[in-house]
């Protein structure tokens, strides 16, 4: 990938990511992040993927919002990053954060369970999942 392509990812993730945040009054698009930008090599589309808060149906209310703002979001994007073309957006839901929080929570049952058969020791304060083990 391009020096010029990750820029402009990452200039689009910030300006969408900013548009959404302060200047979107669709009540639809509930707590919407940007988690990626993916660019065509020709810089005339990009798939915008999103991390939205809520269940199911609030993240499709979500995806259709934006899919219904895509020509908003575009202008908007145009305006503020002043490039010669515009990308053709396209919207995505980002499972990720949720499939990650998912995991931890089944890898602590798993520890809690095996804890309770005493097959595994119990870790000391600190060193549990997610626990950070700073010392100063």
């Amino acid at each position: 990938m391009s020096i010029r392509l990750e820029r402009v990812e990452k200039a689009l993730k910030q300006e969408i990511g900013s548009i959404l945040a302060y200047d979107m009054n669709d009540p639809r698009i509930g707590f919407t992040t940007v988690t990626r930008v993916e660019m065509a090599a020709d810089i005339r589309s990009a798939k915008i993927h999103v991390a939205v808060l809520g269940n199911e149906k609030e993240r499709k209310g979500t995806l259709a919002a934006l899919r219904h703002a895509k020509g908003y979001l575009q202008r908007e994007a145009a305006s503020r990053l002043r490039m010669k073309f515009t990308p053709t957006l396209s919207f995505y839901i980002d499972n990720g954060p949720e499939r990650s929080v998912r995991m931890m929570k089944l890898i602590d049952d798993v520890m809690t369970e095996s804890q309770k058969d005493n097959r595994v020791p119990p870790l000391p304060p600190g060193e549990g999942w997610g626990e950070s083990n700073a010392e100063s």
